[in-house]
């Protein structure tokens, strides 16, 4: 193993609070290197008395055994009984605990190079390219969302988005300052500025290496010049009065029946399909938006808008796996616009996966970065 078990110390003091969050950081990552660790805190997170019960135990052992002059064989024999029972009362007390299915294969792409990392170095796998087969579709279909109170709604996305400017990295900040000033006092932007225009500093600021526009007051890529042929929709071809074309003439022997629905297809221009998609999405019409996200994603796999707010989508379907999927490749994409999103909502999938450690050490890397991210990524780690 590349780091330690988890000690019983280690663990009452990471569920007694005691520790800072770079401890409690190393400790989640020796929980997700440790099946066992991690088994034992779920039993004990459910019944905390086994904790104290187990250090009974261990007490009346120990005491026994110091009664006895020499070790014998038959002391080897108990150890392994009361460890053996142990176990089983482990395995009891665990029973009652149903854990969220859990995805490994982060944890497992990172477990070499994580043991080396201190806590504000965090190494995030890049997952497989996001392709939309139709076990996806169907597995979209029978989603569910999360309680509302749980979600990241588009009015929250709306008002949290950082001020987002086109330009080079190495932008001067005067320059910089003059762009913000801009983009702030525009009609658009208005509702998403929370602080004065004085108030926002340059790390606040993110510099898009593309170009962007605001659909529905929304944050977007500007593709339409790069994907001339536009977006293909499939429609349902109608006759008069809203028939379907294939049941039009049914009980007309003279036409030939068509048994499948008859569709149109036609390319609508990029932008003006993510309009509509975006539309659905302001509407937390999370089922309809991803619909349209995989219909982009089906011609263009790295297109940054589907994939954002796609896996915003996925988050509030309570399907994290899918939304981490997504934000990595975001982040691994070479148009940077939305890679301070990216970062800060893969954190948040992975805790609500139950990949807390990887997920808290990314947070403790946005907050000492001081982006825009970093006052809320602290908030999460103080509470």
């Amino acid at each position: 193993m590349e780091r330690e078990p988890v000690s019983q110390q280690e663990m009452e003091a990471y569920l007694n609070g005691e520790l800072n969050p770079s401890e409690m950081h190393e400790i989640e990552l020796k929980l997700e290197a440790n099946d066992m660790s991690a088994e034992a805190l779920e039993g004990f997170q459910a019944h905390p008395e086994a904790l104290a019960g187990l250090t009974q135990v261990r007490e009346d052992f120990h005491r026994k055994l110091a009664k006895k002059k020499t070790w014998k064989q038959s002391h080897t024999l108990i150890a392994a009984s009361v460890i053996g029972l142990s176990i089983l009362i482990g395995v009891y007390l665990n029973s009652s605990y149903e854990p969220a299915h859990i995805d490994n294969s982060i944890a497992d792409a990172n477990a070499n190079d994580s043991a080396n990392q201190g806590p504000n170095q965090v190494v995030i796998a890049i997952s497989e390219p996001v392709i939309i087969t139709e076990e996806i579709e169907f597995e979209l279909d029978n989603s569910t969302e999360l309680p509302q109170d749980q979600q990241l709604t588009s009015d929250h996305i709306k008002n949290h988005q950082p001020v987002t400017v086109e330009g080079p990295l190495s932008m001067p900040n005067d320059e910089l300052d003059s762009l913000v000033q801009i983009s702030i006092t525009m009609d658009t932007l208005e509702p998403m500025i929370t602080e004065m225009p004085d108030a926002v500093t340059p790390a606040k600021v993110v510099k898009s290496n593309v170009k962007v526009l605001y659909l529905h007051q929304f944050l977007v890529v500007d593709y339409s010049g790069l994907y001339a042929d536009g977006i293909e929709k499939k429609t349902l071809q109608l006759v008069g009065g809203g028939t379907p074309a294939n049941l039009a003439h049914k009980n007309d022997p003279g036409n030939e029946l068509h048994n499948d629905p008859i569709y149109k297809i036609t390319q609508v221009p990029y932008v003006d399909f993510l309009r509509e998609t975006q539309l659905a999405y302001k509407k937390n019409k999370y089922k309809a938006a991803l619909k349209g996200y995989h219909k982009i994603l089906k011609q263009h796999p790295n297109d940054v808008n589907a994939l954002f707010y796609g896996g915003l989508c996925y988050y509030n379907l309570d399907m994290p796996e899918r939304a981490i999927q997504y934000f990595e490749n975001l982040i691994d994409n070479s148009v940077n616009t939305f890679q301070p999103e990216g970062e800060f909502y893969l954190a948040l999938s992975l805790r609500a996966m139950g990949k807390t450690g990887k997920g808290n050490g990314i947070l403790l890397k946005i907050a000492a970065d001081g982006g825009f991210y970093s006052q809320q990524a602290t908030e999460i780690l103080d509470r």
